[in-house]
């Protein structure tokens, strides 16, 4: 059994964002991509018009190719979202509620569904 090693407080990272569309309420909406060793906080709802890589834990509701974009993809150290969407397909995960260790996961749509497999390398 491994020890847990002391947190260190993370250093505060502010993406390079091109072109911030707007504020509004509990939402905040970011036109551009954002890349490895950026990082966008914010603690209700954020939506992000372009490129994410998630090197950690998915969670809440993601939506990838939401111009309809197909082969879009959505990939994750631990998929742990709500709901997933791919263009125009939705899906939501089993509700069979075990815990899972951190398995590289990606989703994407292949026969019209929404397929997750584990990543391999």
């Amino acid at each position: 059994m491994g020890r847990e090693l002391p947190k260190e407080p993370r250093p505060k990272r502010k993406p390079i964002i091109e072109e911030e569309v707007s504020f509004k309420g509990d939402t905040v909406l970011i036109k551009g991509t954002i890349r490895s060793g950026q990082a966008v906080e914010h603690p209700h709802n954020l939506v992000i018009l372009g490129d994410v890589i998630i090197f950690g834990r998915l969670m809440g509701l993601v939506h990838a190719g939401a111009g309809g974009k197909r082969e879009a993809q959505v990939a994750a150290l631990k998929m742990a979202p709500t709901q997933i969407r791919i263009a125009n397909k939705i899906s939501r995960p089993p509700e069979d509620g075990k815990a899972q260790i951190f398995n590289p996961e990606k989703a994407f749509i292949k026969d019209s569904m929404i397929i997750v497999e584990e990543i391999d390398f």
